[in-house]
């Protein structure tokens, strides 16, 4: 049988971020927690409440995430590279 290993995401190009923003509404206010909890799982430092980023590559499993939790409309996610402070 092969070993299946647990995944791990490449970094991101020199200085890049991924950044999630959202505004889920108080109705989604479960969704919303997991989302956060997932977040914090993958790595993700908490910019302000409802801004997160990292150097990793979640793009896919970050896509396929919002997807399936049908928060498309409350959550935008981009990719970077961090200007200041340096």
């Amino acid at each position: 049988m092969k070993e299946v290993r647990p995944f791990t995401a490449k970094r991101l190009g020199k200085n890049a971020r991924l950044m999630v923003i959202f505004d889920i509404p108080e109705l989604q206010a479960g969704k919303r927690r997991q989302l956060r909890d997932i977040l914090k799982l993958w790595g993700f430092k908490q910019i302000q409440k409802s801004v997160w980023t990292t150097d990793r590559d979640h793009r896919t499993l970050l896509i396929e995430l919002i997807a399936d939790l049908n928060l498309g409309g409350c959550v935008e996610v981009y990719e970077g590279s961090r200007l200041f402070p340096g």
